[in-house]
């Protein structure tokens, strides 16, 4: 339901913006006796053909989204391009009001000497945010560039020509982008560098997060469909939390529902569940391994490890101490690509089924966090740390009860 919200919402306000864009070009370029002459051709048909293929990429994008979650994220982004929005209207209004006079410095044109730069950076970053896409990021970052080189610079020294020193002044008191130029130019710079860096760091941490999604998406799997693997060595279900009375969370009870499914079709006669067991009073691989053998496994074809305190850990463990070459990973959807992309830099052939078998309390806050742990673990696959504990080898081969404890 919020998904279809998000992407209609999406495509109306992208309807909306250029509409606005084109009136206000046609307004600013044909129509108004402000208009300016001796445009270039390159800056004209560039600026032709950038419209044109963004337009293009941004409904592509929006019908071949990479993400279904952030959500948040995306509800910012919708933000993002209702300031866009914004601007460029106040800006039509501006130019209406003002129709035959000479330089507008009043109303946006007193926070921004061009606004319509500012709306497209506004919009086009938000609809990043909203419908990421590769395609999308590599246009509208090109796009950016061709409007500051060709567009904004082209038509700033246009400005200057037909306007003298009055324009000088106007440029000396406002920002090209937004911004009041006489205010403290040393704050302003440090302050457009640290909104950079957060821009920089979102796009980062995205373009991370498309590469795991994207590397790991042909290799989660239905149930009907991993069940025709085959020389699977075990299921790793992962742990994810117990209630106060030693029972397992309903994230939890999910998991190990989902896993003996898929080791009840026969694809494998091992199962291996990875937690957090350090603490005397808080154990979630025996809550985990009591619903397995209450189901009828076998005991001695279920394994403990006790010390997967992180997906990383649970992984490398996996392959180190239980000797695993291949597996079928069951745990939620959105935390499958990152347990599989983990598993498969660790040099495990990994395949994932998704536990999601309810809604879940708290489940964007997860994916906020399911995004940041992404970046770090794809790090840690570089990097390969140790995890907390190793020990001896237990191969996945032998009795489960020598993992009991």
């Amino acid at each position: 339901m919020i998904y279809n919200l998000i992407f209609c919402s999406g495509i109306a306000l992208l309807t909306v913006f250029w509409i606005l864009e084109i009136i206000f070009v046609v307004f600013n370029v044909i129509v108004s006796p402000r208009k300016l002459s001796g445009f270039p051709l390159v800056t004209a048909a560039g600026a032709t053909l950038f419209t044109v293929l963004t337009a293009v990429v941004q409904i592509y994008a929006a019908m071949n989204c990479f993400f279904r979650s952030l959500i948040l994220l995306r509800v910012a982004g919708l933000g993002l391009c209702l300031a866009g929005i914004a601007v460029v209207l106040l800006a039509l209004i501006e130019n209406r009001k003002n129709r035959e006079s000479g330089l507008i410095v009043s109303g946006i044109y007193s926070l921004s000497r061009t606004p319509f730069a500012l709306s497209f950076l506004l919009f086009s970053a938000g609809f990043v945010a909203v419908f990421w896409h590769p395609a999308l990021f590599a246009l509208t970052v090109l796009a950016v560039i061709f409007i500051h080189l060709y567009t904004v610079n082209v038509t700033e020294d246009g400005l200057l020509e037909k306007y003298g020193e009055q324009y000088s002044d106007y440029k000396f008191s406002v920002n090209r982008y937004f911004g009041k130029s006489r205010y403290n130019k040393i704050v302003g710079r440090i302050v457009i560098c640290l909104i950079s860096l957060a821009v920089a760091g979102v796009i980062a941490v995205m373009i991370i997060n498309c590469i795991v999604l994207s590397k790991t998406k042909k290799n989660i799997l239905t149930e009907e469909e991993a069940a025709k693997l085959t020389d699977v060595d075990c299921i790793l279900v992962l742990g994810c939390g117990v209630k106060s009375d030693g029972t397992p969370s309903d994230m939890l009870h999910d998991r190990v529902k989902v896993g003996i499914r898929v080791f009840d079709t026969g694809v494998t006669d091992r199962i291996l569940m990875s937690g957090d067991h350090g603490r005397t009073n808080y154990d979630e691989v025996n809550a985990m391994k009591k619903m397995a053998t209450d189901s009828g496994i076998d005991p001695d074809e279920v394994f403990l490890d006790h010390a997967g305190f992180s997906t990383y850990e649970s992984m490398y463990r996996a392959k180190e101490i239980f000797c695993v070459k291949k597996m079928i990973i069951v745990t939620q959807e959105y935390h499958l690509s990152r347990a599989i992309y983990i598993a498969r830099a660790l040099g495990i052939e990994a395949y994932g089924v998704s536990a999601d078998e309810r809604n879940y309390r708290n489940q964007t806050y997860r994916e906020l966090r399911e995004a940041v742990a992404r970046v770090k673990d794809v790090f840690y696959c570089i990097a390969k740390p140790k995890p907390t504990y190793l020990g001896k080898k237990i191969p996945i081969t032998e009795k489960g009860s020598r993992t009991d404890g």
